[in-house]
């Protein structure tokens, strides 16, 4: 499929995987929509992309807040009357723990950015999608979301809902041309667990360009083909 000229939102586009995907769409000459709390970040993704030749829209917004994603959402549709392509990339990550250690704002803001964040952004997207009865929602989970790990409990639980929430929509779309993709990656190198206060490295988890091209690659099936799910994990055996 070519992608010039389609308009996608990226949300949690500022940096990480976001980022990444926001910058292979713009190499494809989509017109790509900018979505993050943190205005300097995405200004300095937007740079990076015109600077490249591409067309950006930057738009600070808190995902968790509706009335904000409301607000982006009508800019979109003021400046291209649709959205092509919709992928919900922002996450943060909570430190590894149990969950009866977890503070209330931890709680609150993993489960409010990682599930309700994926839930504002469809639900105000998924309108003019159905105006054209056309259209693709890529939902980025993890692992966690399908696999249940020790010390994660709150970020499994959220992950796992998204996986849910993932798998209606689709059912709820089977009767339309809009497309429901749910991805499913291993640890990825973002600052993501340090901003966290983990100690970890992160140096040797997946590069966020690699799965960029494995959403690129979803956004990019012919018209009759659907990756519905995707589970990514790190190759590490050594070659012959």
């Amino acid at each position: 499929m070519n992608l010039k000229d389609k308009v996608a939102i990226v949300t949690g586009a500022s940096e990480g995987l976001g980022k990444a995907v926001a910058l292979k769409l713009a190499e494809k000459n989509c017109q790509v929509v900018l979505v993050a709390r943190t205005k300097v970040n995405l200004e300095k993704v937007k740079k990076t992309i015109t600077r490249k030749g591409g067309q950006a829209l930057a738009i600070p917004c808190d995902v968790t807040k509706p009335t904000q994603v409301k607000k982006a959402v009508g800019q979109v549709k003021k400046k291209w009357k649709k959205v092509d392509f919709l992928i919900c990339s922002a996450g943060i990550w909570q430190k590894m723990k149990p969950i009866d250690q977890a503070t209330d704002r931890e709680v609150e803001e993993l489960t409010d950015i990682n599930f309700k964040g994926v839930v504002n952004a469809v639900r105000f997207v998924l309108p003019l999608m159905r105006k054209k009865n056309k259209g693709q929602i890529v939902n980025i989970s993890s692992q966690s979301g399908v696999k249940a790990k020790k010390g994660q409990s709150l970020y499994c639980g959220a992950k796992f809902a998204v996986k849910g929430f993932t798998d209606s929509l689709k059912l709820d779309l089977e009767d339309t041309q809009i497309k429901v993709s749910g991805v499913y990656p291993s640890g990825m190198n973002t600052r993501m667990f340090a901003k966290a206060g983990e100690t970890f490295s992160a140096k040797n988890f997946m590069r966020v360009e690699d799965i960029a091209e494995v959403i690129l690659f979803i956004l990019t099936r012919p018209k009759n083909i659907s990756l519905e799910e995707v589970w990514i994990e790190k190759f590490t055996r050594e070659r012959d």
